[in-house]
């Protein structure tokens, strides 16, 4: 079994396995993968029809495994696992169903945990459309701001036309970001890995325009099932609504054909947290890792 880097040739080959898993984790959408394979290693292989997905851990600075299985596919592709590392190996993005058959196959070999900052905030997307109720109101303040100081706003299909225009705003953006801090590069990287490969991955995107011609914020996400992951979002944090507006406007184009929007983990960032707890989650996918420990 060996391990190669993942690129978008694998697309064909892997998106059929990542869509017929239901875990609703955004670990397991190809853009996502993608856009993470030089920063985080990304890499995959095939054991007999079964895949995994190889990438470094930030935080043991190990490799890490996830499998895009369930049931027995799952505990087939963690035998051939084992074959490759009798010393022990790491898994991640493991549900609780998965995380029990590790338990019941390795039972004290295998010590289970989660980190809060990798669970994923899913919400309804008809929540984000309609931002009812008192829980809302700041959002529904902000978006009028946005429509007083700006007059009106067009949210439009990104495309090859206007891919340049989407382009050239993250470059301006990108310019006032702090390029010192490596998390801050790392993502910057990441968006251009999108951004250069648009047409070749399985995305849509939407640009936010002000007055229906300035843009002022644009998003980027992959639909699987009955969920829009959302991988990027931009917008100028000087107009004020243009990020409230932005979830709004994209959430009303899909609401009508699909249920949830995963918008991702916070990644332990506070700042990151509380805009993301703003818009109220319907639930938190709790991710697992396991250390399995070598025989003996």
């Amino acid at each position: 079994m060996n391990f190669s880097t993942l690129r978008l040739s694998d697309r064909d080959r892997l998106m059929p396995v990542l869509a017929a898993q239901k875990t609703g984790m955004r670990d397991f959408t190809f853009a996502s993968l993608y856009m993470w394979t030089e920063a985080c290693r990304v890499a995959c292989a095939e054991c007999a029809g079964r895949f995994l997905i190889r990438s470094r851990d930030e935080i043991s600075g190990r490799d890490i495994y996830a499998i895009p299985h369930s049931g027995s596919d799952f505990l087939y592709a963690v035998s051939c696992l084992e074959e490759l590392q009798p010393e022990g190996f790491l898994l991640r993005s493991l549900d609780a169903g998965n995380a029990a058959l590790l338990r019941e196959k390795f039972g004290d070999r295998a010590q289970l945990s989660f980190l809060p900052e990798e669970e994923d905030y899913v919400y309804l997307l008809s929540d984000l459309s309609a931002y009812s109720g008192r829980k809302y109101s700041q959002k529904r303040n902000h978006v009028h701001a946005f429509l007083r100081e700006n007059g009106s706003y067009t949210l439009e299909d990104i495309d090859a036309g206007n891919l340049p225009l989407v382009r050239s705003f993250y470059r301006t953006y990108r310019s006032f970001e702090e390029d010192a801090d490596l998390s801050a590069r790392r993502e910057g990287e990441a968006v251009w890995r999108v951004l250069d490969a648009f047409s070749e991955l399985p995305v849509r995107g939407w640009l936010l325009r002000a007055g229906g011609v300035q843009p002022v914020g644009f998003c980027i996400g992959e639909v699987q099932g009955q969920t829009l992951f959302l991988h990027i979002e931009k917008a100028l944090q000087e107009v004020r609504g243009a990020y409230p507006l932005l979830v709004q406007a994209t959430a009303r184009t899909l609401s009508d054909r699909i249920l949830y929007e995963n918008r991702e983990e916070d990644d332990g960032n506070e700042g990151l947290r509380r805009s993301k707890r703003s818009y109220h989650p319907c639930r938190m996918l709790r991710k697992y890792r396991a250390e399995i420990a070598p025989v003996g």
